[in-house]
């Protein structure tokens, strides 16, 4: 049964562990709603990547797109890295990764490829 926390829409949920950096669960209503409703025999999923964020200043010519009142907003840009270098900083900072207090911290994401 979803939880009041779940997000109704999300197929899989990814969570930081301190033991395996990561977990994968699947939401096994979601998963049978959206078979049903696209007509999936079954929907599969693998890790093809990782990637760290990283805070990036705007360059000049990015903030003249943009309006002067958010130029000194934080800004993170994604980097590709092997699964080792991703391990290896999750575990190094496993205190800003641990939520289970709920203090704000980064969390690892998913994107979904067709």
């Amino acid at each position: 049964m979803l939880k009041q926390e779940d997000n109704w829409c999300d197929n899989f949920k990814i969570s930081f562990d301190r033991e395996n950096v990561f977990i994968v669960e699947k939401n096994l209503i979601v998963d049978k709603l959206f078979r049903l409703v696209y007509g999936f025999d079954k929907i599969e999923a693998e890790v093809i990547g990782y990637a760290l964020d990283f805070l990036s200043p705007l360059s000049e010519s990015e903030k003249k797109k943009l309006p002067k009142e958010i130029w000194d907003l934080p800004c993170s840009v994604p980097m590709e890295v092997t699964e080792e270098v991703f391990r290896q900083f999750v575990m190094s900072h496993k205190d800003d990764f641990d939520i289970a207090d709920n203090r704000n911290a980064q969390v690892p994401s998913v994107f979904y490829i067709n």
